[in-house]
């Protein structure tokens, strides 16, 4: 993945922070007097050349990409609607990337949901489980019912498929799914 900021203190965070917390990366630290320091734990997250002539090539066309994905999405929301479902609403003045297409159900039929989807071919998830309750998490002493929210939202959820090259049949293939079992 790739961070696009226009705050020139974040990108400087976010650089040590992928550079293992370093003050300096690897070339600059071969410059006269380049002393460097680690400030904090950070992690090894860049990015190869491969990855970088790749996320170049998908610059060129991302904006088409966000439309597409605003459209599909768009017309889930309208679905959802008709339906009663409730999903996250974006705010007003602010553009989504539309990475995921959320719907809230209810979570006594959340699961009976997805396995009807998936009887039909069409990739659902969850996004996300609750971290808490994650065995990390666990070990630290959290356990259900510490965050009831989190909770309830992550019984409700399931992912739809949402990407660029979803095609109008495609998820009109998925609403006539859904009417056929709620």
């Amino acid at each position: 993945g790739a961070i696009i900021t226009n705050d020139d203190m974040l990108a400087e965070k976010l650089t040590s922070m992928r550079l293992h917390g370093l003050s300096k990366n690897a070339a600059d630290r071969y410059n006269k007097h380049a002393f460097y320091d680690m400030q904090e734990v950070g992690y090894k997250y860049n990015m190869s050349d491969i990855q970088a002539s790749l996320l170049i090539n998908q610059f060129k066309k991302i904006d088409s990409f966000l439309d597409i994905r605003e459209e599909l999405a768009t017309s889930y929301e309208h679905f959802f609607d008709t339906m009663g479902f409730s999903y996250p609403e974006i705010p007003d003045n602010t553009k989504s990337a539309r990475h995921l297409c959320v719907v809230w159900v209810d979570p006594n039929k959340r699961d009976h949901y997805i396995d009807e989807l998936q009887k039909q071919h069409i990739g659902v998830s969850v996004h996300f489980a609750p971290l808490h309750l994650m065995s990390y998490y666990k070990e630290l002493g959290y356990k259900k019912g510490d965050f009831p929210n989190t909770e309830l939202i992550s019984a409700s959820t399931i992912s739809l498929p949402l990407y660029a090259k979803l095609t109008h049949e495609e998820q009109k293939y998925i609403f006539d799914t859904i009417k056929n079992f709620v």
